[in-house]
């Protein structure tokens, strides 16, 4: 201290004024952390899509119209889509969705949120391609729904649609409604597992033809008997740690996504971890947009019909079906 005098400095005492809360701690209001009220949100379920591309042609836009109006059937609120190519609006598929209010389109998401030269950047070797834009948009998507929406779930393409081992047919009374009480309790996310379906019980390669039916969910209704895990992730004990899910997170509650699968809540939040399939999955049909093995070569695969009812349902809608 007396070389700083001496170099000049003024030293002196600090006043510290003591704090005295203006009402007793028995009239604390609780942490707006954990005030919540469903009464507050207009939207109960928003879904989020990843940053799609190429969804051009004939079955491509069939695809997309299929998975809107699935999701719509069960009760999903709106969604929020992006691409990096405009392909979306090209199909024209969208028109109907934007007008009545169930979709917000944010087009060539990565020329205008990023860069003018992120994409051309990205196809160069050694970058993440078609993935790379995904964490940003799916902040965007989280934030945006702020103060509208109860909760957010990523499904990052339409191929993944949102269901259960029972068949979910109404999200606001089977999903949100259950929910609510540990969202008092401080939920902010769950993680909703993802699991694949395939068109046959046998393990490898996917031969012989896929189940008649004009909807996707129709046409593979074979399943891998485990979700889906990404191998030398994380824990290696816990399995469940390294899913790699389609998560429904509270927007206030999250401020960070490792991509689209994997939010990080407040310290002070729950996380719902292993959340059962007969309560909410994602059904993921990876053969959607080309054949490729999805099923582990030890797995054997299991049939599940539990998506079907809706097949019924979708065919009273007036809607032309999936292209093969």
């Amino acid at each position: 201290i007396p070389s700083l005098a001496a170099a000049g400095w003024h030293i002196s005492d600090i006043a510290v004024c003591l704090w005295r809360p203006d009402i007793s701690p028995a009239r604390l209001v609780p942490s707006q952390k954990r005030f919540y009220d469903p009464r507050m949100y207009s939207r109960g379920l928003v879904v989020c899509s990843e940053v799609l591309y190429n969804l051009r042609g004939s079955y491509k836009s069939t695809l997309v119209q299929h998975w809107l109006e699935y999701h719509k059937l069960i009760g999903v609120d709106h969604f929020v889509l992006y691409d990096r190519d405009g392909s979306l609006h090209e199909i024209g598929v969208l028109e109907p969705y934007l007008q009545s209010g169930f979709v917000t389109y944010f087009p060539r998401f990565s020329g205008w949120a990023l860069s003018s030269q992120h994409d051309h950047v990205h196809a160069g070797p050694g970058f993440p391609s078609h993935a790379a834009p995904d964490a940003h948009a799916a902040s965007h998507c989280l934030f945006s729904q702020r103060g509208l929406a109860e909760w957010v779930a990523f499904l990052h393409s339409p191929d993944e649609y949102l269901s259960s081992s029972k068949g979910l047919r109404d999200i606001h009374e089977e999903l949100l409604v259950p929910l609510r009480p540990l969202r008092r309790q401080g939920l902010a996310a769950l993680d909703v597992t993802a699991i694949y379906f395939t068109r046959s019980s046998q393990s490898g390669p996917p031969r012989g033809p896929v189940r008649p039916s004009p909807w996707l969910f129709g046409r593979y209704v074979w399943r891998a008997s485990t979700p889906i895990e990404l191998q030398n992730w994380g824990s290696s004990v816990a399995g469940f740690l390294n899913r790699f899910g389609s998560p429904i997170v509270a927007p206030e509650r999250v401020s960070d996504l490792v991509s689209a699968h994997y939010p990080r809540p407040s310290a002070d939040m729950l996380y719902l971890d292993n959340v059962p399939m007969d309560f909410v999955r994602a059904n993921h049909y990876g053969e959607a947009f080309h054949v490729r093995q999805i099923i582990e070569p030890n797995d054997v695969p299991v049939k599940d019909e539990s998506i079907l009812w809706a097949e019924e349902e979708m065919s009273h809608l007036g809607l032309s079906p999936l292209p093969p």
